[in-house]
């Protein structure tokens, strides 16, 4: 039978489907019943009743990560499942994982249907300063944090794009006077500062593992944690990060400011709208092919960016340029940007409540 034949795929997907029901109703058999509903989600990772079915075989045969990796996939297909919640927290309980306890209870409690156990395992637990981690993230553990249906091609062309967006947008605003000013004076060591939205900052930056532009202070200024056009990579820490802040929204500040300066955000950082970051795409699309996907009122925008990024681009950032699109175009070629950015502006909220490790906060922030 070919794979590539959905046909067989859906007939083979419902005998085993039918295995699994066999062994658990007429062998009384579990364990083999689950191996089999696993066979079946192989091929239909998406059946939500399957992984219902293979997490009440976990527990039957006292497996909880294995129920947890069900409730966790249901999660993932019906978010607004609020039994599924409950679910989870009964596992935690169940297998003394408070911390798993805690965290459903947290989900429940935003979604107003905490019940009276739930409620009494996260007031318990709540903190009021933020979690006590001791490792960096690791090597791939930002793709955990990333959307699982996001195009990693289009994260490499945005990567590639940005230090000859952000070059070029430096030099026309210092044709234009209007370079945003940084003073000496403003600038922190983030090692040795004692502004506490400072020290958020560089304690986010060391687990999340992402290195630091040079850091401001300025108190005059209408904003929070923000990137800002210079010379060399700067975060501006304004008013809002200033006054009034508990360290817990430091926290989440901080980690959601410092995912989108990682390479393929950087853009989101500093520019506004989807027009803006289109326009830059599509100008490293018509950099490398000589033609991009664009009429009307952007064409000649993206034209004449494609144009200035093309001259003043170095060999090292054109090859990179160059094999991001090509590796975009052998994908299909094909992009959502808004999708995207909401992918990349989720990834940054996941960031910063996992320096957060709050979930009320975290969302009263957003």
């Amino acid at each position: 039978v070919s794979r590539d034949d959905d046909e067989a795929h859906t007939v083979l997907a419902e005998l085993h489907r039918r295995t699994a029901l066999l062994h658990r109703d007429h062998f009384a058999d579990p364990a083999s019943a689950l191996e089999a509903l696993d066979r079946e989600l192989a091929l239909r990772p998406h059946a939500v009743a399957a992984h219902s079915l293979a997490v009440d075989l976990a527990l039957e045969i006292d497996d909880g990560e294995r129920a947890l990796e069900g409730l966790r996939a249901i999660v993932a297909l019906e978010p607004d499942r609020d039994q599924t919640y409950h679910d989870i927290f009964g596992i935690g309980q169940r297998y003394d994982v408070p911390d798993i306890s805690f965290y459903a209870a947290a989900v429940t409690l935003v979604r107003g249907c905490q019940d009276e156990r739930e409620g009494i395992i996260y007031r318990e637990h709540k903190s009021d300063v933020v979690p006590p981690h001791r490792h960096a993230l690791g090597a791939g553990s930002w793709e955990l944090l990333k959307v699982r249906q996001r195009d990693p091609a289009v994260d490499a062309v945005m990567r590639a794009v940005t230090p000859s967006v952000v070059r070029a947008r430096v030099k026309q605003l210092i044709h234009d006077g209007t370079l945003p000013d940084l003073p000496d004076t403003a600038r922190q060591d983030p090692a040795t500062s004692t502004v506490s939205a400072v020290r958020s900052l560089n304690w986010a930056g060391q687990l999340l593992a992402v290195p630091l532009p040079a850091v401001y202070v300025r108190d005059d200024v209408d904003c929070a944690y923000a990137a800002r056009f210079a010379r060399f990579p700067a975060t501006l820490i304004g008013r809002d990060a200033m006054r009034g802040r508990t360290t817990l929204e430091l926290g989440f500040m901080a980690g959601r400011h410092l995912a989108l300066r990682l390479p393929e955000h950087e853009l989101v950082a500093h520019l506004s709208s989807i027009d803006e970051l289109s326009i830059c795409f599509l100008a490293a699309l018509r950099i490398v092919l000589g033609r991009a996907p664009v009429s009307g009122q952007h064409a000649k925008a993206v034209d004449a960016l494609a144009k200035v990024l093309g001259s003043q681009q170095t060999p090292e950032e054109r090859d990179e340029l160059i094999a991001a699109v090509d590796a975009f175009s052998e994908a299909g070629g094909r992009v959502n940007l808004r999708d995207w950015l909401v992918a990349a502006s989720l990834c940054a909220g996941r960031a910063g409540l996992l320096m957060c490790g709050d979930l009320e906060v975290s969302l009263a922030m957003i």
